[in-house]
């Protein structure tokens, strides 16, 4: 679990959590997570969800029993390699990136001395 804290501006308490298929968070695929017994309310739409997934912009609040009978299922989608090759691309260039600064830095430090 993450530490307690003020990451930015909100208007109240609120956590944030990632289910993922491996630990390392680079190479990892987020997974979707299904919860039980919910009311959301979406673009003035309201419905109770028995087991369902909530999505970004949408209010929700637990209740006891849901007996909407909406179960909502969803595929995994299993990455191409063509995101594998862009990823492991992006990811060179933001190591270089970084490498790039850390010499700068250690140069101009060299430069003041």
């Amino acid at each position: 679990m993450g530490e307690c804290g003020h990451s930015g501006h909100s208007s109240e308490p609120h956590l944030h959590f990632q289910l993922q298929d491996r630990a390392d968070f680079y190479t990892a695929i987020s997974l979707p997570i299904k919860f039980r017994n919910f009311e959301r309310l979406k673009n003035d739409t309201q419905a109770c969800v028995e087991l369902g997934f909530i999505e970004k912009d949408q209010m929700v609040h637990n209740v006891n029993t849901c007996f909407s009978g909406i179960t909502e299922t969803v595929d995994f989608i299993k990455p191409k390699i063509s995101d594998l090759v862009w990823n492991t691309f992006v990811l060179f260039f933001m190591v270089l990136g970084i490498f790039v600064v850390v010499v700068r830095i250690i140069e101009f430090i060299l430069n003041i001395l």
